[in-house]
């Protein structure tokens, strides 16, 4: 797969499409895209490498999240718009978003417009994925 470092930082990003995530780089595309290679349907992909050759997988581009640099307590990748639940002294359920204003990665609790925690800051033995948005979402309109 096809990884970038910054500051010795992995980024790395998923999205959702043709029922599965797909993980690697993200591409946009501003434009209906020309080249055959590309689903002309689409304009957000994400791209990776592997032994078969570059691969660009067509995503819904509102399911698209970094991610974080962060783990949860079984060491699962934390991305944005993860659903996280916090254990004490923060007990509840937090939405992983990016905070433009501080430049940084936060925990936004749910229904509320103030972002509450720094993700950098909490210890990640207190912190389990149990979902994401996006799932939760479907969910909504699936009526389950």
């Amino acid at each position: 797969m096809a990884t970038t470092l910054i500051n010795n930082r992995l980024i790395l990003f998923r999205g959702f499409g043709a029922g599965m995530w797909r993980y690697g780089q993200y591409l946009h595309l501003d434009i209906t895209p020309k080249c055959e290679y590309f689903n002309k349907n689409f304009r957000d992909f994400i791209f990776n490498q592997s032994s078969y050759g570059e691969n660009f997988f067509p995503v819904d581009g509102t399911t698209v999240g970094q991610f974080t640099g962060y783990c949860d307590s079984f060491k699962k990748p934390i991305y944005e718009g993860d659903l996280v639940k916090v254990a004490k002294p923060y007990n509840g359920i937090y939405q992983v978003k990016y905070i433009n204003s501080i430049g940084a990665f936060g925990l936004q609790e749910q229904d509320e417009k103030r972002m509450f925690l720094e993700l950098g800051k909490i210890n990640y033995r207190d912190m389990e994925i149990i979902g994401n948005i996006y799932e939760l979402t479907k969910n909504k309109h699936d009526g389950k």
